[in-house]
């Protein structure tokens, strides 16, 4: 049985070699064609660009190996089908669910080395490609930053509520901001329905303002079209750089969520990217555990249609990872359940062939 499972270790390493090659190599080629005009109108070396894509190279690999596992799964398996393979192992007393464990012990393993790859590596590979971007071709003019909507921010005595913040504009829409005395009761109610950076201060328009009366109870209040605010927050108090999941491995990713979080924000999508953090290496294993009945479906053992199924259940596979991400960060479905769904899915139903594969 050692010489069995080395055989077709062999056969699936051989051919996941040839595939990642293909797949990591077009999706090099169409990144280079995206950006390439962006390197050449900022004047950014031959060496600069290589070492951006270089740095790219283990996203690149991570998001490639569950294809690449599935299509040189499926190719193994119809090639072995083609060639009576399968058909003399059952007629040894071998099953094809037998046959089918050397394949699932290396998805496993693909499992472990795709998680500390994602953990490991590229968090430190797309931050150095990332700062090529942003230093060299961006050169510092733009900056990312965090979906600001619904920000709670405490300033000195004072508690601020903001809508909306648009950062590249510097305006906020629909501003509550409350003045507290000492005793921690309010002195004074600003609300406007926009309030602009001017460059040296903020101009709140269209709103009223509430001051608490020196004598007596409750507060008068004005109307107004355009009023000056006297806080000491610039535009960047209320600006959260914001990173890409895959520059931080999961613990990062995590502290990062619960600090937007914490802060006000809405921290649901970062929720839902550090669950996926755990899922996604799992794709190797469901893969395998889907592809190897659907290559032995296909009549003849016909390499083409077998690849045309491999990569038709790659396409279903990701329209229901995006649509269950969306499901997550929109809030209809929890984010650890919008992670791991399509991983249920198509588990499932792989599940469910294999017990039917020798029916």
């Amino acid at each position: 049985m050692k010489i069995l499972d080395r055989y077709i270790l062999k056969e699936i390493l051989i051919h996941i070699g040839i595939c990642a090659l293909i797949f990591v190599t077009i999706y090099l080629i169409i990144d280079v064609l995206q950006k390439i005009d962006d390197f050449m109108e900022a004047g950014v070396a031959k060496g600069v660009m290589v070492k951006y894509f270089v740095y790219k190279l283990p996203f690149i690999i991570s998001q490639m190996t569950p294809v690449s596992m599935l299509i040189s799964v499926i190719v193994t398996y119809s090639l072995m089908s083609k060639n009576n393979e399968l058909i003399a192992l059952q007629a040894s007393g071998i099953g094809i669910r037998r046959a089918s464990l050397p394949a699932i012990g290396m998805a496993l393993f693909m499992v472990v080395l795709s998680f500390f790859l994602s953990e490991l590596v590229v968090p430190y590979s797309s931050s150095k490609a990332e700062g090529i971007w942003n230093r060299e071709v961006r050169k510092g003019r733009y900056k990312r930053f965090f979906k600001r909507k619904h920000i709670w921010y405490k300033g000195k005595n004072s508690i601020y509520c903001i809508d909306c913040f648009n950062g590249k504009d510097k305006v906020m829409e629909k501003a509550v901001f409350y003045f507290f005395a000492k005793d921690f009761s309010v002195i004074k109610r600003i609300q406007a329905k926009r309030v602009i950076w001017s460059g040296k201060g903020w101009i709140a328009r269209d709103g009223i303002i509430q001051t608490r009366r020196t004598k007596g109870k409750g507060y008068d209040a004005i109307s107004f079209d355009s009023i000056k605010i006297n806080i000491p927050e610039t535009p960047e108090s209320f600006l959260r750089p914001v990173r890409r999941p895959e520059e931080m491995n999961y613990w990062q990713l995590k502290r990062f969520a619960k600090e937007i979080k914490r802060e006000g924000y809405d921290a649901r999508r970062y929720l839902v990217d550090t669950y996926m953090k755990l899922s996604f290496p799992f794709i190797n294993l469901v893969v395998i555990l889907v592809g190897i009945p659907a290559a032995l479906k296909v009549k003849g053992g016909n390499i083409p249609v077998s690849i045309a199924i491999g990569i038709g259940i790659c396409f279903l596979y990701m329209v229901c990872m995006g649509i269950f991400r969306s499901l997550g960060i929109s809030g209809v479905i929890p984010p650890f359940l919008s992670a791991w769904m399509a991983n249920i899915i198509f588990l499932l139903s792989g599940i469910h062939m294999m017990l039917h594969i020798e029916r």
